[in-house]
C-alpha cells in the first residue's frame, strides 16, 4: 500500500482528524495530501497524457516500417503529418522526437545521404557518353529534330548535391532491404 492510500484509509478511520494531522503522521505536504485525495490534482505520471493511443502509435509505426520496406524513409515532418491525420489535431514540433524517443527499441531517426549512392558511382565520363550516344541513337530512330526537342537542361538528378536530412527509419534498417 503506497503512501496516499494508507493516507487515505487513516483518514476514513478518523474523519475527525485534521488534514494537517494527516499529512504530519504521513510525511506528506498538505497541499499535495488534500489535492490527491479530494481528486482535484492527480500524480505525475497520469499527467502526461499521450496525444496518440497505444494502438495508434503501433499504426504509426507500422505506417514507417511499410514505407521503409519500400526503401523510402520519411522525414519527421511527414511523420507528424501521419500523426496528426490520426490524431485528428495539431502536433507540437518536437512531438516526433519525444515519440523517437519513447520508440527507442523500434525506431531511429539519423542523417541519410539525399543522394543515392549508386547514382554517384554512375555519374562517370563513360556512363554519360553512353547515355548521349542512347539518346542520339532515339532521335535518329524516331526521326526527331532538334528544333522538337524542348528543355532538355531544366530538369533531372541533381548529381552534385550532397545535403544530407533528418530521416525516420526502423531500427534494424537497412539500405538493401
Amino acid at each position: 500500500m503506497d503512501q496516499f492510500a494508507a493516507a487515505a484509509a487513516y483518514k476514513d478511520d478518523k474523519p475527525s482528524a485534521t488534514w494537517q494531522e494527516v499529512s504530519n503522521a504521513f510525511d506528506i505536504p498538505k497541499t499535495t495530501l488534500f489535492g490527491r485525495l479530494t481528486g482535484r490534482h492527480t500524480s505525475h505520471e497520469g499527467a502526461a497524457k499521450k496525444r496518440l493511443s497505444e494502438a495508434q502509435e503501433k499504426v504509426l509505426v507500422s505506417k514507417i516500417n511499410q514505407y521503409a520496406s519500400f526503401n523510402i524513409l520519411l522525414t519527421p515532418r511527414e511523420v507528424r503529418g501521419i500523426a496528426e491525420m490520426l490524431a485528428g489535431e495539431k502536433l507540437g514540433v518536437n512531438w516526433v522526437s519525444t515519440f523517437i524517443r519513447r520508440k527507442q527499441g523500434e525506431l531511429t531517426s539519423k542523417y541519410h545521404g539525399y543522394k543515392d549512392r549508386l547514382r554517384v558511382k554512375a555519374n562517370t565520363p563513360d556512363t554519360r557518353r553512353a547515355f548521349h550516344a542512347l539518346v542520339k541513337d532515339a532521335y535518329a530512330s524516331h526521326s526527331i529534330k532538334p528544333c522538337n526537342i524542348y528543355n532538355m537542361d531544366e530538369a533531372g538528378f541533381q548529381l552534385a548535391f550532397s545535403r544530407k536530412t533528418i530521416k525516420v527509419a526502423p531500427k534494424s534498417y537497412t539500405k538493401s532491404q
